[in-house]
């Protein structure tokens, strides 16, 4: 068995012992006063070498010994961190295991011995190598351990965040309910209805059998904020044009929203997916309706709550159908609540999804930023359902030839027809022009020349006749 490499063991060491470490000190022009490392009791045995890797100082010195059935290595006592023992679960550093190979680690003053016994082959086994590997091995598990304590750290500075806003939150916020429950809610979690940008939704039903969506925020960032944001908003508001949230959960690390359900999914899907069933089904006076119907909920949320809400996330995924096809609001993670009379927000980074956010966003120099950047992504995505196309398809690999908007611009200017995948009649050929035209002013570069959502409910209704075609809206 390999011994531990201790002052005792220099103490009593033979002359010859005391002779190569002379050696040894010499050749790394060491001093008298210098600590020497200690050397392996028994490393003279034939077969067995010694090889210096690193010295420094009186306090620390690195030295790889390879013996005929071991490699042992002695590191300096700075180089590993001072929670070693807490970190291999030991009270003293000895009797360990890693990756199911006996490891020895033993202590002295100034430094750590460890001892690795290794499968030696032949002469020409590299001892710096070795001696890296298992430095490296303990660095990872220095890292692992340093990154997991971070984790927790973190995991519950944000439980207790949320804890605290629901504290101040009052009594007018939905159901909470306990993991256990969520559980049984989503059965399970068996059946996954979608994939959102902050984790999946699952189908469940409520005790009484009200069928609802589960959405579990496995993907959440931003210190918890998408959770409070969605509880915050729509928690608190109730609109014929928004998801209704039911519940949530919140526990240590686990939160969960509960949601209506939405039976017909996303608009999204009846954009992009060309199938005849959906096709039949987005024809443009439904186009109308749903456009019309997503108008007023974000001007309820502009104009219609105590606290202005802006949701800096307006895209066909968010945007859910009911039995009847009525457009409902949702997913609320991104989204910012100001005073109603905050005209400039002020935001760290751009939110939302790439094609669908403001250029305000991106640069202060096209404006400030403010709820007519939800505008500009409302126009972003009745563009896409008149056209049926991507504001931006990566498969395409020249953008430039077919921008959307230039697209749309230049058919409306032509009176050449938006709607190519079927044949309509001249009143839904004008339907689908009104839409184009409205969206046309939602994406104006400058945000003080897009209207603000009554004007669009009202360009949308009929109410303002007459709509004139708006400038470019690009370059």
């Amino acid at each position: 068995m390999v011994q531990s490499l201790g002052h005792s063991s220099a103490r009593n060491s033979s002359k010859k012992m005391q002779k190569e470490q002379s050696t040894w000190a010499k050749h790394h022009s060491i001093g008298a006063s210098t600590a020497l490392p200690a050397f392996v009791k028994g490393a003279n045995r034939k077969g067995d070498t010694v090889d210096s890797v690193q010295t420094a100082d009186k306090h620390s010195a690195s030295i790889v010994v390879h013996m005929s059935n071991s490699l042992q290595v002695m590191l300096p006592l700075k180089i590993l961190p001072f929670r070693l023992n807490f970190l291999l679960l030991q009270p003293k550093c000895d009797a360990i295991k890693l990756k199911q190979e006996p490891l020895y680690c033993f202590q002295t003053r100034k430094s750590w011995d460890i001892t690795v016994p290794v499968n030696y082959a032949a002469s020409s086994f590299v001892f710096f190598n070795s001696a890296t590997t298992s430095l490296a091995t303990f660095v990872v598990l220095v890292a692992t351990a340093l990154y997991r304590s971070l984790k927790k750290r973190y995991n519950e500075a944000i439980h207790l965040k949320v804890e605290m806003f629901l504290k101040t939150y009052g009594t007018s916020k939905p159901t909470r309910y306990t993991f256990s429950e969520v559980k049984k809610i989503a059965r399970r979690f068996k059946e996954k209805v979608g994939q959102g940008g902050f984790g999946s939704v699952y189908k469940g039903h409520l005790p009484n059998g009200v069928p609802v969506a589960v959405k579990m925020l496995e993907n959440s960032t931003g210190e918890g904020e998408d959770f409070i944001n969605e509880v915050a908003t729509i928690g608190q508001i109730h609109h014929a044009n928004i998801v209704r949230l039911l519940g949530f959960c919140s526990e240590r690390t686990r939160r969960a929203l509960v949601y209506e359900f939405m039976p017909n999914e996303s608009l999204e899907r009846y954009i992009f997916l060309h199938d005849s069933n959906t096709q039949d089904l987005l024809v443009p006076k439904k186009m109308l309706h749903i456009a019309t119907g997503i108008a007023r909920g974000m001007e309820y949320l502009h104009q219609g709550c105590n606290q202005r809400i802006l949701h800096f996330d307006i895209k066909p995924h968010n945007i859910l159908l009911d039995y009847s096809f009525n457009p409902k609001i949702s997913d609320f993670g991104l989204a910012k609540l100001c005073a109603r009379d905050q005209s400039i927000v002020t935001l760290t980074a751009a939110r939302g999804t790439m094609g669908y956010i403001a250029p305000e966003l991106y640069s202060r120099n096209f404006g400030g930023i403010s709820y007519k950047s939800d505008v500009y992504s409302f126009g972003m995505l009745v563009l896409e359902m008149v056209s049926g196309r991507r504001n931006s398809d990566p498969g395409i690999e020249d953008q430039s030839d077919v921008y959307l908007p230039q697209w749309v611009y230049e058919r409306v200017i032509a009176g050449q027809d938006l709607v190519l995948n079927r044949e309509i009649t001249e009143e839904e050929k004008e339907k689908v022009k009104q839409l184009a035209i409205v969206a046309l002013w939602c994406i104006q570069w400058n945000p003080k020349n897009r209207p603000s959502m009554t004007k669009v409910v009202n360009m949308l209704t009929g109410r303002l006749q007459n709509l004139q075609i708006p400038p470019k809206p690009y370059v």
